[in-house]
């Protein structure tokens, strides 16, 4: 089970900007080079391969993978991706065989001199199709192509001006492709300089948003201010801002925020992040978890997580927890909310016993409630090892619990499985 960090940016085109001409910026003049690809093949036994309520049925999966890693740095041009692709075929003939791929890849590109660059970005991410049900066979995949241009305006010492402009599209397999959509967004920002350790950014942009089935045109608008300072303990960042959208019938706005602290004591190490925003269907923040899709609307996403690492016998022993609050507030009509909570914890301890073996034990729960009637609560758990035959070869074992209940139109059901893995990397 993977426990995974999500984002708190508030405003994600901006940060996109931001994000490539750091990445850009933090180049040496020396090339670097780092790739790798691992082949994987896992085998599982589940006792409830059919994820029955009533009518257990052990069975039985083979699994195949692949992982692609590759990371590029020229004097002028930045290169980095990172895909994945796996086959897992059921033993059980009434169930449907599984493959699907997923990745990211980042391209910026100097265009004339370093202030000007050309980026180009593709994500491919796992969604629901129907949040009400079980998670597992029950996901497609979504393509998130983006291309623009960024310009950095060094006016000063302390002042930087930077124009942006991109081209987005968006892609559902399956059954939710009429859902396919493309914007365009167009971004002005002032970056100053406080002092060292503290830094001011006013910015402005505008962005319109067509899904394909639809007629109309969503218009969003951003004024945004933000605050970053580092200070004796970590580094925190707040920003503020009102966010306007409105087609040809209908218009909302409202304001966007954004606050991320964290504060290292010692082994200890505290975040709180959080953030609301006003985003669409087709997720354009950061998150590695499976989307939970929901068909061509726009809607307000409010998001609270408080975590805590702490590292001891000579870090060797890494303890991860995390809490977390999720809520979409759905424009259904544009001026009308359709509001959906989601909130959980996590929990990881991750051991190195030696150079070559190491064991984890993860623990996670979350509730969401989808509508008045309808609540979905999973439950799961993982204990693993891991021992390293050589440096490029390892073997994993684990075993886990999963249970998922009171769901819409089903009673749920609880999963123990087990599964052994291979996988060498080159």
């Amino acid at each position: 089970m993977n426990i995974n960090k999500i984002s708190t940016q508030s405003c994600p085109g901006i940060f996109f900007f931001a994000l490539l001409f750091q990445a850009h910026a933090a180049v040496s003049a020396t090339d670097e080079q780092s790739s790798f690809v691992e082949i994987g093949a896992g085998y599982t036994v589940s006792d409830n391969i059919y994820k029955s309520a009533d009518s257990k049925k052990t069975g039985s999966s083979a699994t195949a993978d692949m992982s692609l890693g590759y990371k590029q740095t020229f004097t002028t041009t930045d290169i980095a991706l990172n895909y994945y692709t796996e086959y897992t075929q059921e033993n059980e003939k009434a169930l449907q065989n599984d493959n699907y791929w997923t990745g990211n890849a980042l391209i910026s590109q100097q265009v004339f001199n370093k202030n000007l660059l050309f980026n180009l970005e593709h994500t491919r991410r796992r969604y629901l199709i129907d949040p009400s049900q079980a998670d597992d066979n029950n996901q497609n995949e979504n393509d998130f192509l983006k291309a623009g241009l960024q310009w950095s305006i060094p006016y000063s010492n302390r002042t930087t001006f930077m124009l942006g402009a991109d081209h987005t599209e968006t892609w559902f397999a399956g059954n939710s492709a009429t859902s396919d959509s493309n914007s365009n967004q167009g971004l002005l920002s002032w970056q100053y300089a406080l002092s060292e350790k503290a830094q001011v950014e006013v910015s402005y942009s505008g962005s319109e948003k067509k899904f394909d089935n639809f007629n109309e045109r969503y218009r969003q608008k951003k004024l945004d201010t933000k605050l970053t300072r580092s200070y004796l303990l970590g580094t925190y960042s707040l920003n503020i801002g009102e966010t306007w959208v409105d087609s040809r019938s209908e218009q909302n706005n409202g304001e966007h925020y954004g606050f991320t602290i964290n504060a290292q004591i010692r082994k200890h190490l505290f975040t709180f992040n959080s953030s609301k925003t006003l985003t669409d269907s087709s997720r354009e923040f950061e998150t590695a978890e499976p989307i939970a899709f929901v068909e061509n609307t726009l809607f307000w996403y409010t998001y609270l997580s408080l975590e805590h690492q702490y590292i001891m016998l000579n870090d060797n022993l890494v303890s991860n927890l995390r809490f977390d609050f999720q809520r979409s507030e759905q424009l259904t009509a544009i001026d009308e909310l359709d509001v959906e909570d989601k909130y959980g914890a996590f929990g990881e301890l991750t051991w190195s016993l030696t150079e070559s073996l190491s064991s984890s034990l993860s623990v996670s729960y979350y509730r969401t409630n989808l509508t008045s009637s309808a609540i979905k609560k999973v439950t799961e758990a993982e204990v693993s090892a891991k021992y390293n035959l050589t440096p490029s070869l390892y073997i994993k074992l684990s075993a886990a619990f999963e249970k998922q209940d009171d769901m819409q139109n089903t009673s749920g059901y609880k999963e123990q499985y087990y599964t052994s893995r291979i996988a060498y990397r080159y």
